[in-house]
């Protein structure tokens, strides 16, 4: 009886492993990048098998074991998602009539809302069951409509994120629209909030200034709500915000412009390349924020009321958005001490959490963790206080000069 040779036996008995892992990474992947792995395994063994220089066999075998290992990594990072324990989570949903995307691309900002007028629905949905819905209306520029604003008065303009935006609440259940309320509809209330955005928008939107368009009438003040970890927003770590205007550190020791965070044609690449669980991985390990990254988060806010004063002579107002405290993850930086140096530059830095426990189930949106229409209003009352006080000073000062203000 001819028992087959051991090399025989190999090359089978590898065509037979190679062939399953083929099936099941086919099965599970259907992923170009893995895919093209594959078919690298596929043609160096080959080339393993037939060629007959020694030199051109070693470097094939070699190239088949690097790619042989990627494989072998991958399937590994598949192989432990695939089995680890996966937590529900809600999907948010929105639909604005004809434009169907809530939101559109913008050579400047990166993305901002479709231009209106339009009304927009969103559901929050969890298990396939609604928990949670209502409408944003949008005006003309894609801003969120503040109900009941005046549009003879001066001005307050909001900046900010989805915090801003007032992210699943109703028009009248933001915190622009409170704010408007207790200072009894007096002032043209402005909502420039968009969910995902940070302090880059807001200087992009100083520098180009587009709030001549947006803005009509004197303007009467400013507030940005922020929190540090708004920092990975203006290092474009954020997977949504991938073309938003970057700022960086010139020679000088200012910030300037230096035009969106990555080119289209390097998105494309990286597109692919994040097919791969070990890029990712690798990728994710590198957005790090060192005490430098936090100096130029606060400068480009320091940046924005500058030119706040310089082109309306109106201070910025920084509502600071609690977060759990992690220096090892912010260049040694807390939110407390981030609200110190705003403070040291001449900004206003008013504390949420001073009025605020936003670890009560009744502040955050239930299967989401946005703010609550509760937790807009409650802020809305230390927000209001500064016009009031600020009102007040403005009606002494005409008493004082005999003046009817």
């Amino acid at each position: 009886m001819i028992f087959p040779s051991l090399s025989t036996i190999s090359k089978w008995g590898g065509g037979c492993i190679f062939l399953f892992l083929f099936y099941w990474a086919v099965r599970w992947w259907a992923n170009g990048f893995h895919l093209f792995l594959i078919a690298l395994v596929f043609t160096f063994g080959i080339l393993v098998v037939f060629l007959r220089h020694n030199g051109l066999r070693v470097l094939a075998l070699i190239c088949l074991s690097f790619s042989l290992l990627l494989f072998i990594i991958e399937y590994g990072f598949l192989i432990n998602k695939r089995f680890s324990p996966q937590l529900a989570t809600a999907q948010k949903t929105f639909f604005c009539g004809k434009q169907k995307k809530i939101s559109k691309g913008d050579r400047e900002l990166g993305y901002r809302g479709v231009p209106g007028p339009v009304a927009c629905t969103f559901k929050l949905q969890r298990e396939g069951n609604d928990v949670h819905e209502g409408t944003y209306s949008l005006d003309e520029h894609g801003f969120r409509v503040t109900p009941g604003t005046s549009q003879n008065g001066d001005s307050i303009v909001f900046f900010g994120g989805s915090n801003m935006l007032g992210e699943l609440v109703n028009d009248d259940e933001t915190l622009p629209y409170y704010v408007s309320q207790r200072l009894g509809h007096r002032y043209n209330v402005v909502n420039l909030g968009w969910s995902g955005w940070g302090p880059h928008q807001m200087l992009r939107l100083l520098e180009v200034e587009m709030l001549k368009d947006i803005v009509k009438g004197p303007l009467r003040g400013a507030v940005f709500k922020t929190a540090i970890w708004h920092t990975q927003r203006v290092l474009g770590y954020s997977s949504w915000d991938q073309t938003g205007p970057r700022y960086q550190r010139v020679s000088t020791g200012h910030i300037e412009y230096g035009g969106p965070f990555k080119s289209e044609s390097r998105l494309e690449f990286e597109k692919y390349l994040k097919q791969s669980s070990l890029f990712v991985w690798l990728y994710q390990r590198t957005q790090r924020i060192s005490s430098r990254d936090i100096d130029l988060y606060i400068d480009i806010i320091v940046k924005s009321s500058s030119l706040l004063q310089e082109q309306y002579g109106v201070p910025l107002t920084v509502l600071f958005f609690p977060s759990p405290d992690q220096p090892e993850h912010y260049g040694g930086f807390t939110s407390e001490k981030v609200i110190q140096r705003l403070r040291q530059e001449g900004l206003k830095v008013l504390k949420a959490s001073d009025v605020i426990n936003y670890k009560a189930a009744d502040m955050i949106i239930e299967g989401d963790g946005h703010p609550s229409p509760l937790a807009y209003y409650r802020e809305a009352q230390l927000v209001s206080t500064v016009f009031v006080q600020s009102d007040e000073k403005v009606k002494e000062g005409c008493r004082n000069n005999n003046n009817d203000c």
